[in-house]
């Protein structure tokens, strides 16, 4: 009996052990693959318009200030302002997979030139010559670069697939019971496809 009682304790224990490893695993940055809705898309390309406009509208509006051979303004816009939006949509994309978020991606990037360009015509009141050629490369060279960055990430953090909360996509491995943690929406294991053993 003691031996028998020794062994459970330590299967128990091995099976804890794997347990906090998996909940570990699952909850590491850069490695829980996640799913962004349709609304929240539409939400992040109206989001990347409007900074892309704030951007465009304030380069147009300071420019008469800068008059020399080179303007500030549209040098701060093209490589600090925008990049740094830039760097954002990749960034906050990084746990989906590259081939949901490489099309989402584009077109998110593209809303940001766009309203950029628009916008600045609109204050300045016309276009600078090569705007669109310069803009056209811009964007070109922004899409492959991030597609690229976002493609080595997830080289480097690899995603991992697992059940997900159906309302929050929040991963439910290790939640104690049938009840996301993080958004408080009950599931069962069926709309999971998963036995409760999985979690």
């Amino acid at each position: 009996m003691r031996i028998h009682g020794s062994r459970s304790v330590a299967a128990r224990a091995t099976t804890s052990r794997q347990r906090q490893a998996t909940h570990f695993r699952c909850f590491m940055p850069y490695v829980r693959a996640i799913q962004i809705p349709v609304r929240q898309r539409i939400v992040r390309m109206v989001i990347a318009a409007v900074l892309g406009s704030i951007i465009g509208a304030g380069t147009a509006y300071l420019r008469p200030y800068f008059d020399g051979t080179v303007h500030y303004e549209s040098f701060v816009s093209l490589f600090i302002a925008i990049p740094a939006v830039m760097v954002w949509l990749v960034y906050s994309q990084r746990r989906v997979r590259w081939r949901a978020a490489a099309p989402c991606l584009a077109a998110e990037l593209a809303s940001v030139m766009v309203s950029f360009c628009v916008s600045w015509s609109l204050v300045y009141g016309g276009f600078w010559d090569d705007m669109i050629d310069v803009s056209t490369a811009y964007l070109l060279i922004s899409m492959a670069l991030g597609e690229v960055v976002l493609l080595m990430w997830q080289r480097f953090y690899p995603l991992t697939s697992g059940p997900h909360c159906p309302g929050c996509n929040y991963c439910l491995i290790g939640a104690p019971s049938d009840v996301c943690p993080e958004c408080g929406r009950a599931f069962t294991f069926h709309e999971l496809g998963v036995i409760q053993t999985d979690l």
